[in-house]
């Protein structure tokens, strides 16, 4: 609400920062279970923005948003064309998200699945990302019947960075 309380004030921001703070809302709004809003804010956020990585930014953020509203196969593509992405982030969240679907498609998809997390886990470190990668990717193992390797990804993403609050919950 505060947000929405200040959102006359985002005419006066150059158009990178009022990109910045749309993604920002965006991203609240997927979190609060309302992606109707996430896709405009996303949106809206990839007009002002006046760099390219703010616009994957956006894009990403679009095609959660898409899944999120169950419009599966256009954020899939909009996923694969991420993963390409020379932004590490976006690219690395897009392999992510593409991976959270796949797990669903039977047991040929949840292989393909674990194979893309297991790649990315080890391309991709730092964050809190890092642990919600190890957890999903732990998960998946125990999922796809392979207990070992999905407790000792479990543990791991427990004592990895035992600075973040997200590894101790």
């Amino acid at each position: 609400r505060r947000f929405e309380a200040g959102a006359s004030m985002l005419g006066s921001f150059a158009p990178q920062q009022r990109a910045l703070f749309l993604l920002a809302d965006g991203e609240a709004s997927l979190h609060l279970n309302d992606p109707a809003r996430t896709k405009r804010q996303a949106e809206t956020a990839r007009a002002a923005a006046t760099d390219l990585r703010t616009k994957a930014q956006a894009d990403l953020l679009k095609a959660r948003a898409m899944l999120a509203l169950g419009n599966s196969e256009p954020a899939l593509t909009a996923l694969g064309e991420l993963e390409k992405s020379p932004f590490a982030p976006v690219s690395a969240r897009a392999t992510y998200e593409k991976a959270l679907v796949e797990s669903e498609k039977g047991p040929e998809g949840l292989a393909k699945a674990i194979r893309a997390l297991d790649t990315l886990r080890y391309s991709w470190r730092g964050g809190s990302f890092e642990i919600d990668l190890l957890r999903t990717l732990g998960n998946l193992y125990i999922k796809g019947g392979d207990i070992r390797s999905g407790l000792s990804t479990l543990a791991s993403a427990a004592t990895l960075r035992p600075e973040l609050p997200e590894a101790r919950a």
